[in-house]
């Protein structure tokens, strides 16, 4: 057993946590070992799984934190991306856009500006809300189409959108009402309508092979929607569940490192187990590592989830594999985006509103929310962090400093 001779320090408000010892504490000690001797970074892993399968569900953390989409957009623009798989699904954006969407993916533009003001409109149309808000989408699109530039058009990466389709350009006269009714039918079945809009593509993707063409996909969707089955008989199926039940043994699914988020009230959010798992990762440096989660102390433990889980449910019968990107107190939520709201469209965005709130909005309020909405603005997700880094210390204690 190699003597844990580091010391750690876990950096929050001015203040660190130190551990000293001859070894891992006992409560952490099996799984940062296992850490310890993984060596896999989270590209070459799930470029590992594309050997072994023909679709990857990773399950992102808040849809709105930003630094996981840093790992995403290094994956799809590694060469071996491109070449052997070409196509990433997304939970977000309206199915029926996807043709409009790959055709400003795939074009060459005068300039980036140009690109960028076709990104823009189509973000204005992509979603179901008045405006999708979130940073990273914009920056998975920007991503892609600076990885298409250098591609053969036959090896351009292609993305495809899975939510509902939702025109806004169909809704004048739509009264809230109406738009109330049309949400509470989908979100009843919003895990189907994804899988269902994956499932026709995937069939379609698998095709090009035949042509001599990449054939895979990832697949990016949110916590509970990439889960591989849901063991409480009451509640409906998980979109990767669906996925996996139409092509049997070539669906893996990734969980990318996250907390347990039990509410909208971010001041609830909680580490995994406790904070043992951040504490390994801790312990080990916070190095960015993937891995299969069968036969490993992780894998073994008790799956953990947002939803209340009734049985006896480990991590490895939930996921295929885990990655660990960045401790949390290194995320961060992003929303906003320059130029998203130009003048031209505050009338659209407040007809918008109106219809989804019931009301016409205030106009000094509807002002301030889009000079918001113009620029990107980060924060550090959780106001618990205090006691979450607490949690995570105690782990990295020795029994005797425990005592102390």
């Amino acid at each position: 057993m190699k003597a844990f001779l580091q010391t750690l320090c876990i950096a929050f408000a001015g203040s660190c946590f130190y551990v000293h010892g001859a070894e891992y504490p006992p409560a952490i000690r099996p799984y940062a070992e296992f850490v310890e001797q993984c060596s896999t970074s989270p590209v070459d892993y799930v470029m590992g799984l594309f050997e072994r399968y023909d679709v990857v569900i990773l399950s992102e953390r808040h849809h709105a934190e930003i630094t996981q989409y840093d790992f995403i957009n290094q994956l799809i623009a590694d060469p071996r991306f491109a070449e052997q798989v070409g196509h990433v699904m997304t939970e977000s954006g309206s199915y029926h856009l996807n043709e409009r969407l790959n055709h400003i993916l795939g074009s060459i533009y005068r300039d980036d500006s140009a690109a960028r003001e076709q990104v823009l409109a189509l973000i204005r149309d992509m979603y179901f809300r008045p405006l999708h808000t979130e940073t990273n989408f914009y920056s998975l699109l920007m991503g892609i189409y600076q990885t298409n530039k250098g591609l053969d058009s036959s090896r351009k990466v292609k993305l495809y959108m899975t939510d509902v389709s939702f025109d806004w350009s169909e809704t004048a006269g739509m009264t809230h009402e109406q738009y109330t009714a049309f949400y509470t039918r989908f979100m009843g079945s919003r895990d189907a309508v994804l899988a269902e809009h994956a499932v026709g593509e995937l069939y379609k993707i698998f095709s090009r092979r035949k042509m001599g063409m990449p054939g895979k996909a990832l697949i990016i969707l949110n916590t509970r929607h990439a889960y591989r089955y849901f063991p409480n008989k009451w509640h409906h199926d998980m979109a990767a569940q669906y996925i996996m039940d139409r092509f049997p043994g070539r669906v893996a699914n990734v969980m990318l490192h996250d907390c347990l988020a039990p509410s909208d009230h971010l001041s609830r959010d909680k580490p995994l187990h406790k904070g043992k798992w951040d504490a390994a990762f801790a312990a080990c440096g916070n190095k960015a590592v993937g891995f299969d989660l069968a036969g490993t102390p992780f894998g073994a433990d008790p799956f953990e989830s947002i939803i209340k889980i009734r049985g006896d449910v480990r991590w490895q019968d939930m996921f295929t594999g885990y990655i660990f990107y960045r401790p949390f107190s290194e995320w961060q939520l992003c929303v906003g985006i320059e130029g998203v709201v130009p003048d031209a469209f505050v009338g659209e965005y407040r007809r918008r509103l109106a219809i989804f709130l019931g009301k016409e909005p205030d106009e000094v309020q509807l002002q301030s929310t889009c000079e918001k909405l113009n620029r990107v603005r980060c924060s550090i997700p959780y106001s618990v962090l205090g006691k979450m880094h607490r949690q995570i210390a105690r782990h990295l204690q020795t029994e005797a400093e425990r005592k102390e």
